[in-house]
């Protein structure tokens, strides 16, 4: 056999041994490989996301990626990949439809964020409203300064 080809073999197996015992090492120090996945979930910053998805040159790519965002519930994140995908729609020069299309689905997702905030305002104020009342069951008068 060739040494150049030996040495390439030795260098591979070298590689897979390192390769395995440090997939092995990391699942027995972190106790599941689904808390090693959400390490490295958590620790990307929204500054980091940003970064990323402005690499991605493919708006339908960013309006899935919105779509799954708002399934998940996660409204501020599907704001942020329509306004990438429209702003790359922009770049490109493409037709006032197509843009009208993502517009109107940016605008029903920050509708979506202000009903879900006027809806947690909501709430908080009925809160503060149950705690005005006594435990005799009537109101009490707010105190005002």
């Amino acid at each position: 056999m060739h040494p150049a080809i030996k040495e390439i073999l030795i260098f591979a197996v070298k590689l897979l041994i390192f390769v395995f015992f440090f997939l092995f090492a990391s699942v027995v120090l972190l106790q599941s490989s689904g808390q090693f996945i959400n390490l490295i979930k958590t620790s990307v910053s929204e500054k980091s996301r940003v970064t990323i998805l402005g690499f991605v040159q493919n708006p339908v790519a960013l309006e899935k990626a919105s779509t799954l965002s708002e399934k998940a519930n996660l409204i501020d994140r599907a704001i942020l990949e329509m306004e990438l995908a429209i702003g790359l729609l922009e770049l490109h020069s493409a037709s006032p439809a197509l843009l009208a299309k993502y517009t109107a689905r940016l605008k029903q997702l920050q509708s979506k964020k202000e009903q879900q905030e006027s809806e947690s305002q909501d709430s908080s104020s009925m809160l503060i409203n149950k705690s005005l009342v006594s435990s005799t069951g009537k109101a009490v008068k707010p105190w005002k300064e």
